[in-house]
This record gives C-alpha cells, structure tokens and sequence, in this order.
C-alpha cells in the first residue's frame, strides 16, 4: 500500500480571515499524488491556546469536506486533522492555522517599568561575544541546506538556511520564525 498523506486547506490562500467570518477549512487525503475519497478524518478546533473549542468528524466520500470555524476577535485558529479510516492506514495527521485580523492583537499585560534596563543590559552583554558563526551542510536533493549556529548570551541562535542549487537571478528572502513556546525546530517545518 502506498503512503498515505492528508492535507488541510483554507478557502483563501493567504489564511487571514475578519472577526466573526467563517473560516474554512479543506482537508484532502492522497496516495501516491493520487487524490482518495474513502476516508474518516477527525478534527479539532483550537483558538489560541491548547483546549479544543469544537471537534467532530467528516467523511473524504465525494470531495473534500469543509470544517468550519471562526473566531470573534482577533487571535489565531488551528484546525489539527487525525486520519482514523481506512482500517489499513497508518496514523496520519496535519495542522493547519489560520490568523483573524493578527493586526488587532494587543498585548496580554503593560510594559513593565524596568523593560528599558533590562534590555540594555541584555545588549552590553551581548556586545562583549565576539560575532561568530558556525555553518553545517545537511543532506538535501533539492536545495543547498544549512544548520547555522550563531554566539549568543548562554545559549546559541539557531536556525536554518536554504537557497535553490542552481539559483537563477535574484531571489526573494523569506524568514519564517518559530512560534512561542519551547520545543525544537525540524528541517522538514
């Protein structure tokens, strides 16, 4: 049996939605690029934080199905989709977000009265590290991939770069930073 792949989709490619207007989400499951419809999904509902605020499931028979949901301020949504049938699958899952008007969000709590000391201090400990970079190639078919490791105060900035093998003129640059919390970042993300 080839393997199995699931995929989420919102109805618009950019993913940003206004408060109170539906977002919808598409989920699709292939084998091989070739596009099945004999599946069970179950999905989850999250807004900004790890509580489900909805779940069910929808059948892939006859098209991918839409899951719905929306947020009435502004904050982010995340759809994460389980593959449960058919019986011969191997779990499969995917996650999808979804930002409602992320230019509205506003700070939990004030600023605190010592932020300017604090981060000067940072700062003048920063600047006594030596500038330094340590560059590692990783394995890739398609691209030229590093792992970069940069000094820092107590731990290293890490982080990865990636360019075309053959580039052909100018290239747009795309920076893509990881979300809160603490966890590890993966080539594949």
């Amino acid at each position: 049996m080839q393997e199995l792949k699931l995929t989420l989709k919102t109805n618009r490619s950019d993913g940003r939605y206004r408060r109170g207007e539906p977002i919808i989400f598409h989920t699709e499951m292939s084998a091989g690029g070739a596009v099945r419809r004999d599946g069970i999904v179950e999905y989850r509902i999250f807004h900004d934080d790890d509580e489900p605020v909805s779940s069910g499931s929808v059948d892939l028979a006859g098209g991918p199905p839409a899951i719905t949901a929306s947020l009435d301020g502004p904050g982010f949504v995340q759809c994460r989709a389980l593959l449960r049938q058919p019986p011969d699958a191997a779990p499969v899952s995917a996650a999808l977000g979804a930002a409602v008007e992320p230019e509205a969000i506003r700070p939990a709590r004030g600023r605190p009265e010592d932020f300017d000391e604090f981060w000067q201090a940072r700062l003048a400990e920063l600047a006594k590290i030596p500038a330094a970079a340590g560059l590692q190639a990783i394995a890739c078919d398609y691209l030229m991939f590093y792992d970069i490791r940069v000094k820092c105060a107590g731990a290293p900035v890490a982080g990865y770069y990636a360019k075309p093998c053959a580039p052909a003129g100018k290239l747009p640059a795309f920076i893509h930073f990881q979300g809160a919390g603490v966890k590890s970042a993966y080539p594949d993300v």
